[in-house]
């Protein structure tokens, strides 16, 4: 099962671009402030991925986004 995920991005403006990014592979996201998660430094942006959130990482990673982090589940 591929459950939520919040894909952390290192601002607002790479958070849009991947957004537009996986809606072009049918992908649906949500730009979001990265919630506080414990042990993560969580100044920024990132993007709720309620379906296909494996696929997304690899469509991101692929075209060249910096991840800063990877968190489960939906943002608080």
């Amino acid at each position: 099962m591929n459950e939520s995920k919040i894909i952390m991005l290192q601002s607002i403006t790479y958070a849009t671009k991947a957004r537009n990014l996986l809606l072009k592979y049918g992908i649906h996201s949500d730009v979001v402030k990265t919630p506080k998660m414990a042990g993560l430094s969580t100044c920024g942006y990132s993007l709720s991925v309620p379906y296909k959130a494996d696929a997304a990482l690899d469509i991101l990673i692929t075209n060249g986004f910096k991840i800063s982090g990877i968190g489960e589940g939906e943002p608080l």
